[in-house]
């Protein structure tokens, strides 16, 4: 199974959220910083995420909100800022 990271700007850097249980499990959470700080650009980020990532779907979230299913909420892009 193909697993996704879902990636958002926040005021200070670019977050990725990742659906393999294996990083909540090693990391005790699914939400972990990228090395970009936020002005990095959003098409330069998803193509350097999804080359370190090729077993992966990368993504960008909604500039708006987008829906948690494993958590059962809604989130945008202020819920981790």
């Amino acid at each position: 199974m193909r697993h996704t990271i879902t990636l958002y700007r926040t005021a200070q850097a670019w977050m990725s959220v990742n659906s393999d249980p294996q990083v909540r499990e090693l990391f005790g959470t699914d939400v972990l910083p990228t090395a970009f700080a936020a002005a990095a650009d959003e098409s330069t980020v998803l193509a350097r995420i999804q080359q370190l990532n090729p077993g992966c779907d990368v993504v960008i979230a909604s500039r708006r909100v987008w829906y948690d299913y494993e958590r059962d909420v809604v989130i945008d892009n202020r819920h981790y800022a």
